[in-house]
């Protein structure tokens, strides 16, 4: 595999990268309020790769959402990359998003563009000119070892190809920050332990922020650390290795 220095290259700032204090998201259910995350507290230092570990149910979606800027706690604090989200403008949350690579179980992508066209479509919407996306997208597939592929649509691919595709897109803006919400979750073990191997010789090559949401204990020890997650809580944080 070719060397990944230079592929993603955001700006970020030292230190901690993530902090969260007191985070609590409450849904209504109906008239019933249903309190997902319960006065969380964690910090990630730029650059660490960490997992997000727990039952079904304990709040590690919602969590990586809240990170991402996709939806906003009910209370408490979070700083991301030195910028308060919790009282963060419309134009701050905006523009994290767009600092912000999400990299999902169900892969996401659009079944009628292909691989290339996948990973320019998210540079397209940030107004990248065509000759830069297209060269863009052709740099982050062959990194992933689909230079073959470029033309290929999602159903022409394996699940580990989509997969990788939607590693490329998730990069392609250059983020400081990227989120992975089971990212293995519809592979087989060893297409998972593949993906897993690119996503930590990408992390130790870019000291890319990366946050990985998994139920899988030989995914997670891939990580730094693993926070463990219960009743929308860190019960326990570990460090791996």
């Amino acid at each position: 595999m070719e060397d990944a220095s230079g592929l993603v290259a955001g700006d970020r700032i030292s230190g901690l990268a993530i902090e969260a204090t007191g985070l609590r998201k409450t849904y209504m259910l109906g008239k019933v309020p249903v309190e997902v995350l319960r006065g969380l507290n964690m910090k990630v230092s730029s650059g660490d790769l960490v997992a997000i570990a727990g039952p079904s149910g304990c709040g590690k979606s919602t969590l990586l959402n809240i990170i991402g800027s996709l939806d906003r706690p009910s209370d408490g604090r979070l700083t991301i990359e030195g910028v308060d989200m919790s009282n963060a403008t419309r134009r701050q949350v905006m523009e994290m998003r767009r600092r912000t690579g999400f990299v999902f179980q169900s892969f996401n992508l659009v079944p009628r563009l292909s691989a290339q066209e996948n990973v320019e479509l998210g540079m397209s919407i940030c107004g990248v000119a065509r000759s830069a996306r297209r060269a863009r997208a052709r740099e982050l597939l062959d990194y992933m070892e689909l230079g073959d592929r470029l033309d290929h649509r999602p159903s022409e691919l394996s699940g580990g190809e989509q997969q990788r595709v939607a590693i490329a897109r998730a990069l392609a803006n250059r983020p400081c920050l990227l989120l992975m919400d089971e990212p293995t979750g519809n592979l087989d073990s060893r297409t998972a332990q593949e993906i897993m191997a690119l996503v930590r010789d990408l992390n130790r090559k870019e000291r890319l922020t990366t946050l990985v949401v998994t139920h899988d204990p030989s995914i997670a020890e891939r990580a730094d650390r693993t926070f463990h997650m219960v009743d929308g809580i860190i019960v326990k944080e570990a460090m791996n290795g």
